[in-house]
């Protein structure tokens, strides 16, 4: 601080060291030796900012443009020396296009360059639908190569390779939304080597939000669904082939993940879709039914109810006696998913006589058989631990007719459990006197004369005949194979048209039931399951068309009620037998079908 200041500052500052400092000298000198130290502060700060910076990389420098050397035109010496550096990114010229070189023109050195996307003629093929996603844990997953929503052809379609190890699945598909549909498949080959499985939705007659399930009940299809499989497929394929298969051997698929559809798999359906026929819209806008091929009724869900996805219910296995009661075995078994469906009738005569006659429909009540019956048991069927008991006489006893009535206008119910079942809803109906229930568990105890006799016995002119569920039970050990269940009742058709009584004949259609732990069992230990309902039906139709093909009056009839009983197939109280809410309404139908006037 003494160098910093003048020779008279310091003179003064030597006489003042002696004397003490002047206030003027002193506050000069201060103020210099202020500076110095801020000086000195700034350059230690630049020191260290230089040596941290140092560590930093110089920025790269542009990169230079390499001039080609074999260019053939005389550049100056300037250009060859220069760097040449790219300021912005260049505009690339447009690739041209190839000529042909067979053109005749003299245009062939021209650069042609596309200065717009040219516009695409538009695909013949619909654009291609977004697939949905597959539940993983199912086996089968792993052989489909896509699931999509086809709308325009109303449908649910999947793709599977021809080489999959199960190339050929049983499907079994249903839609629940404002109302439920059954998925009925077809199967085509495609180009690609693959096979594509499409089930048609029928009786969706509102656009809306629907949820989608899947099941692949078996690796192989030997069901209706095979008589249309491709050749690699291992399924019976041919109609003789077909007939002849032995399932009895053939395992389902694991209950537990069976499922295809991911879980919440939902579609939405446009309200213009093409799965509104003509007859339901017409329906719809309250004109009645409209043509004979007009479906009755469908399933409906209260508009109060949350929508949620009806998922199928089944029987685990090991879920009998005791084990009945463990929430893995109750939850699949719960019928309360069923609660908010009620039934619609397109038929306003129906819809009266339903309103007068069906009181609390909506309750699923777990038995059918009437209370006055108290008997022993005759024939017993343990299910669960829980015996149904058959009370034949007195289920006979509370189906008499009140009233006498003319000879020729009473209706024989031939059948077993489910016939009487069915007489017991009759019953609800207050229509009991019109019927009689007749006992017969198999189709090849009906021998020729058995119509006459009734009609002697009891007066019967019309019969209903419904026979499938003892044919594929253990009880009939080993089940009625399709070509025997056909010949059976291509026997009876053809006995009815032969018969020179005034008969009409009506053949009901087989009640299907849930996926049983029997029927799951692996060999199984019943055969009463979807796949073989529909492979009875299917026969029990045509048995009725062969016999009545060559009449134009014929005596007997299809009597088709799976538009109510397929929808809910898996709503039976005991895994076989419809619960009321159901059996009501088919009782109704049956009655408006074949009771006279």
């Amino acid at each position: 601080w003494y160098r910093v200041c003048t020779i008279e500052q310091r003179t003064a500052i030597e006489i003042s060291m002696d004397q003490g400092f002047g206030s003027k000298n002193k506050n000069t000198c201060a103020k210099r030796i202020a500076a110095l130290y801020i000086s000195l502060v700034v350059l230690i700060g630049r020191v260290v900012w230089v040596c941290f910076r140092g560590n930093e990389k110089p920025p790269s420098p542009k990169p230079v443009l390499k001039i080609n050397a074999n260019y053939p035109h005389p550049v100056s010496k300037d250009v060859a020396k220069a760097q040449l550096f790219t300021k912005a990114p260049l505009k690339q010229e447009e690739p041209p296009l190839k000529i042909n070189a067979n053109y005749t023109y003299d245009s062939t050195i021209a650069k042609l360059f596309t200065k717009a996307p040219l516009k695409q003629e538009e695909s013949p093929l619909p654009p291609p639908k977004p697939f949905l996603e597959l539940n993983t844990e199912n086996p089968i997953s792993k052989d489909v190569s896509r699931l999509w929503h086809n709308e325009e052809m109303g449908a649910m379609c999947i793709s599977i390779p021809l080489d999959a190890d199960c190339s050929h699945p049983l499907l079994i598909g249903r839609l629940s939304g404002p109302s439920l549909s059954i998925l009925e498949w077809t199967n085509a080959p495609t180009s690609d080597d693959s096979t594509t499985f499409c089930g048609k939705y029928n009786g969706v007659i509102q656009g809306a939000v629907y949820y989608v399930e899947i099941l692949t009940a078996y690796c192989e299809d030997f069901s209706v669904g095979a008589l249309s499989a491709n050749t690699s497929s291992t399924s019976p394929r041919h109609t003789d082939e077909w007939l002849s298969f032995n399932w009895t051997e053939v395992c389902m698929q694991n209950t537990l993940t069976n499922r295809l559809t991911q879980e919440n798999c939902a579609i939405l359906i446009s309200t213009g879709s093409s799965t509104l026929s003509v007859e339901l819209r017409n329906a719809i806008n309250g004109t009645g039914m409209q043509s004979e091929y007009q479906v009755p009724g469908y399933w409906t869900r209260n508009e109060k109810q949350n929508l949620i996805p009806l998922y199928s219910r089944f029987q685990p296995l090991d879920c009998q006696g005791n084990n009945k009661r463990l929430p893995r075995c109750m939850k699949p078994m719960s019928s309360d998913r069923f609660d908010g469906y009620n039934f619609s009738w397109t038929s306003r005569m129906l819809q009266e006589w339903e309103s007068k006659n069906i009181p609390n429909r909506l309750q699923a009540n777990n038995t059918n058989l009437p209370k006055q019956c108290n008997c022993q048991p005759r024939n017993v069927d343990c299910l669960d631990g829980d015996c149904k008991v058959n009370c034949v006489h007195c289920v006979q006893q509370h189906t008499m007719p009140t009233s006498p009535l003319e000879n020729g206008k009473k209706v024989c119910i031939v059948g077993a459990s489910h016939s009487y079942h069915l007489m017991y809803s009759i019953d609800n109906l207050k229509m009991s006197h019109l019927f009689h229930w007749v006992e017969m568990w198999f189709p090849d105890e009906l021998e020729v004369g058995f119509f006459e006799e009734q009609y002697g016995k009891v007066g019967c002119r019309i019969f209903v005949l419904g026979f499938g569920q003892w044919p594929a039970s253990h009880r009939s050990n080993p089940p009625y194979s399709f070509e025997r269940y056909l010949t059976e009742m291509t026997r009876i058709a053809q006995l009815v048209e032969d018969s020179s009584g005034p008969f009409q004949v009506y053949l009901r259609s087989m009640h299907h039931m849930p996926i049983g732990d029997r029927a799951s069992s692996c060999p199984p230990l019943d055969w009463r399951s979807p796949a073989v309902a529909n492979g009875y039906n299917y026969l029990l139709e045509q048995a009725v068309m062969a016999a009545t093909k060559s009449t134009s009056s014929p005596k007997v009839h299809f009597l088709d009620t799976l538009f109510i009983t397929h929808p809910m197939w898996d709503i039976a109280y005991d895994l076989y037998h419809l619960q009321r809410k159901v059996a009501d309404l088919e009782a109704l139908y049956i009655a408006s079908v074949v009771v006279p006037d």
